[in-house]
């Protein structure tokens, strides 16, 4: 049995514009992978939302898996594919990880950020990437038809609340 253990590095001294920058770009990341989810499982309409949750558990849950399902199964337009990839592909520019093996058997998962030459720049361009999800999460469920008439505003699209 593996057992993945992620260890984040940062500097000792962050940026706090970049750690919310970052943190904001994994909550959109989040929930483009859910809500692909949530696309399937309209489109399909023969599982339930927990069976496709379990069935892209884990390392199938990623962004690549599930848009290679929805493209096989003719799920989306095309225009969404190329998108989906380019913001995937933005995303990993900024953070880049390895996985190794440890002396006792088990997986690391080494995660660093690149190197960052102009702090400004590099955080607006993840804030601008993050907007770019919500705008194509919004999209998708219009696409889905399950959002008509809903807002233009593509910076906020959910809200969220816990017990």
């Amino acid at each position: 049995m593996k057992t993945e253990s992620h260890i984040i590095e940062f500097s000792n001294e962050i940026d706090i514009n970049l750690a919310v920058a970052l943190g904001n770009m994994v909550v959109a990341f989040g929930r483009l992978e859910d809500m692909l989810k949530v696309v399937i499982k309209r489109v399909e309409k023969k599982d339930s939302l927990k069976e496709v949750i379990d069935r892209f558990s884990g390392l199938d849950g990623t962004i690549g898996k599930l848009k290679s399902y929805c493209e096989t199964h003719k799920i989306l337009p095309k225009p969404f594919y190329a998108k989906l990839d380019e913001l995937n592909k933005s995303r990993q520019d900024f953070v880049h990880a390895t996985i190794a093996l440890t002396e006792d058997g088990k997986y690391i998962r080494f995660r660093k950020l690149n190197g960052y030459a102009d702090l400004t720049k590099d955080i607006a361009d993840i804030e601008k990437i993050s907007k770019e999800v919500n705008g194509i999460i919004i999209d998708l469920d219009r696409t889905t038809g399950q959002q008509a008439g809903a807002s233009d505003d593509k910076n906020i699209i959910v809200t969220v609340s816990a017990a």
